[in-house]
């Protein structure tokens, strides 16, 4: 069984939704990014792991980069 990790971010004011999955690839919009800066891009270059956060207290949303310390 895979292990995935719902996370969001927001782009001009709109909350968008992704999976992480455990080996760090992010499902986004129906596609399969190898890394979060590449799903979190759209059209723009974006710092992925900056962008998408995941919930990790009721409440307390923080950066998919706090999984990495």
């Amino acid at each position: 069984m895979e292990i995935e990790l719902s996370i969001c971010g927001t782009i001009s004011g709109s909350i968008v939704k992704a999976t992480m999955r455990h080996d760090g690839a992010i499902r986004y919009a129906g596609q399969t990014y190898k890394t979060p800066s590449a799903a979190a891009a759209c059209g723009v270059n974006r710092n992925g792991w900056s962008f998408w956060e995941y919930e990790r207290y009721p409440g307390e949303w923080v950066s998919i980069d706090a999984m990495r310390k």
